[in-house]
């Protein structure tokens, strides 16, 4: 069973629009979404009406500020690992097609699959875990957070190494 030219063509075309039309409305979606920063201003904006002598406005105030520190914070702080994205889409692209070459080539050749598709899917989970916008030193190496603990000497001294107790 041949499939015709035509079919192939229609197919081709009904991809593209709805790759259009999903990019579209994804843009649509994300220019009618508030950002943190659009939700701090109209904060800011009732809080400016509020009388000043009230110290619920001093409250309201500090809490706007935390918001305001935190999405800087968060803002700033997060990077990808570029490179590290990039190494992986390059493994996944290499040993993806030659997977894809490996199938097409049928007979004993599918054995290298056994090698080509887990290199593949390892460029892939490396490729995920890089790309991910993460807390980063000025090297570049992830940041742990600190585990927090009851105990009277950690919270002394913060700059000694925590140790998981029993």
């Amino acid at each position: 069973m041949e499939i015709s030219p035509s079919l192939i063509d229609f197919l081709a075309k009904a991809g593209a629009v709805v790759v259009g039309l999903s990019g579209l409305i994804g843009l649509l979606v994300k220019i009618r979404r508030k950002t943190e920063l659009d939700r701090i201003r109209e904060q800011l904006d009732v809080i400016e009406r509020l009388p000043t002598e009230d110290a619920r406005t001093g409250r309201a105030l500090t809490h706007v500020f935390e918001r305001l520190e935190k999405f800087q914070n968060d803002q700033f702080a997060k990077s990808r690992d570029v490179s590290g994205a990039a190494i992986g889409l390059v493994i996944v692209a290499l040993f993806g097609v030659a997977g894809v070459w490996l199938l097409s080539l049928g007979g004993w050749w599918n054995v290298g699959q056994i090698v080509a598709v887990p290199l593949a899917l390892f460029g892939l989970i490396g490729f995920v875990m890089s790309i991910v916008p993460r807390v980063r030193d000025e090297n570049g190496n992830v940041v742990a957070g600190r585990k927090h603990s009851n105990d009277a000497e950690d919270k002394e001294d913060n700059d000694a190494p925590t140790v998981d107790r029993p």
